[in-house]
């Protein structure tokens, strides 16, 4: 969310988090404001209008990322806005760390150092081919049957480079899992007399899977998609059959959702 934020910000010049405070786009710089914490609704139009997303998404999302961001700043005292700073609670107030951008100088210097590597590599693979002949010809004079050998022995030892690579290559390869799969859709009647706190309803499944997958990417809930057979999806950030213990998760997380009995 932080990349479409930020787009909205150089779109409209300055756009609000709500109790959180603004950041503007002035001249190429990133300036943040700890005093306009009024909800200015600039983000959800840039959502709505330059993104093509329904009121319903782009409502609940946008909802959600304002509370996350709000919250950890609560609990940790600190949120950071990906490849652009961090947000930090200090004496008693809000501020704005930027990030020092130096990925551009990072790739110019990589650049060099391939090219500088690429090139001793050629100079001495030139050397070391030259070297090489000069051996085998002194071989080939003299001693025959120690040209057979050291074939031999540079053949064994390729199959056995060969062999390593395979196992490292399938070594890297095999870890290699979705982190983040989507939800399996999980029929209500499976969570009879439970109660549920709901961070979103939604009629349009692909919905209930996007804002699933802004809550799982963030950390923030043990989340489900709960269908109720017919024609809503909830998603669903909290459950138990005690309803107090419900109301006390809605509180102290202070969740922008509402407790439902399935």
């Amino acid at each position: 969310m932080e990349k479409y934020f930020f787009e909205a910000v150089k779109s409209y010049g300055r756009v609000n988090i709500p109790k959180v405070g603004s950041f503007s786009w002035n001249k190429g710089n990133l300036e943040f404001n700890l005093f306009s914490t009024y909800h200015d609704g600039k983000f959800l139009k840039y959502l709505k209008e330059e993104l093509k997303w329904d009121n319903e998404k782009a409502t609940s999302l946008s909802s959600t990322w304002f509370s996350s961001i709000s919250d950890k700043l609560n609990e940790k005292k600190s949120y950071m806005l990906k490849g652009y700073g961090t947000l930090l609670y200090q004496n008693d107030k809000i501020v704005f760390n930027k990030q020092i951008k130096y990925r551009k100088n990072k790739i110019l210097l990589f650049g060099l150092l391939s090219v500088l590597f690429a090139s001793a590599s050629v100079v001495i693979f030139l050397l070391t081919s030259s070297n090489e002949t000069k051996d085998e010809d002194i071989t080939v004079s003299f001693v025959e049957s120690k040209e057979t050998n050291v074939d031999n022995v540079e053949a064994s030892n390729l199959t056995l480079i060969d062999t390593d690579s395979i196992e490292i290559i399938d070594s890297i390869i095999t870890p290699s899992i979705l982190k983040n799969p989507l939800p399996v859709i999980e029929l209500q009647n499976k969570y009879e007399d439970q109660y549920i706190i709901i961070a979103g309803t939604f009629s349009k499944k692909s919905n209930a899977i996007g804002l699933y997958e802004s809550l799982i990417q963030n950390e923030l809930f043990s989340c489900k998609v709960i269908y109720n057979g017919s024609s809503l999806y909830w998603v669903s950030v909290y459950m138990t059959s005690d309803k107090l213990k419900a109301k006390s998760f809605l509180r102290s997380h202070k969740i922008n959702g509402w407790i439902k009995k399935i």
